[in-house]
């Protein structure tokens, strides 16, 4: 059976007069320029989708976080990229903030981290005593200006890529004058198995 398509938008060969209008090579030729222009209203009548991060097309995607200030390469997965610039502007309201911060790295990793302020994730150095050398290492343990993300899993659970994301992230996100330190929930030590050496042992000579 043969198959016919009939347009349904009206050919602009209507608008010019009378005696062009029965030229089927013309009618055609202008129905091209017809379905450019059906293609560019669609278009222009639906320009609010593409300013919706879960509606707009991935390669627009950089250019709404370009104009949010947010580090696309950072996001991850498009899926990802999607959900942040959802939460651009609550996340630009908070943004600066413990708060504003968790809700940032729980979007990316989907992990709620823990973060705690004044203390480092370690014991501080100092060197003082019999040496030339009188300084803390680093920081002091409690201090203002200083916080820690704390991931409450192992990181080899965390793929590596995901991991230096996570840290530029911070470094981008958090306020100008703080240090901040990404660590994750320390590996169990195996116990070793002792050998206990009593009076009753017979130590074996060279005969066996």
């Amino acid at each position: 059976h043969a198959v016919k398509i009939k347009a349904t938008s009206n050919n602009p060969i209507r608008h010019l007069p009378s005696m062009y209008q029965e030229n089927v090579f013309l009618r055609n030729y202008l129905m091209i320029f017809q379905h450019i222009m059906n293609e560019t209203s669609i278009t222009l009548d639906n320009l609010d989708n593409i300013f919706r991060p879960m509606e707009t097309p991935s390669k627009f995607l950089p250019v709404l976080a370009d104009w949010f200030g947010v580090n696309f390469d950072l996001l991850g997965s498009e899926e990802i990229a999607r959900k942040v610039l959802q939460y651009a502007i609550p996340l630009y309201r908070y943004r600066g903030t413990k708060l504003g911060l968790q809700a940032l790295l729980y979007l990316v990793s989907g992990i709620v981290p823990e973060i705690v302020e004044g203390k480092l994730p370690f014991d501080a150095l100092n060197i003082s005593d019999g040496t030339d050398i009188s300084a803390t290492i680093l920081e002091n343990q409690e201090t203002n200006n200083i916080f820690s993300v704390y991931f409450p899993i192992l990181a080899d659970e965390m793929p590596a890529d995901k991991i230096k994301r996570l840290y530029y992230l911070l470094q981008n996100e958090k306020p100008v004058d703080t240090e901040c330190y990404l660590y994750f929930k320390k590996p169990q030590k195996k116990k070793r198995k002792t050998t206990v050496f009593t009076s009753d042992i017979t130590e074996m000579g060279v005969d066996g």
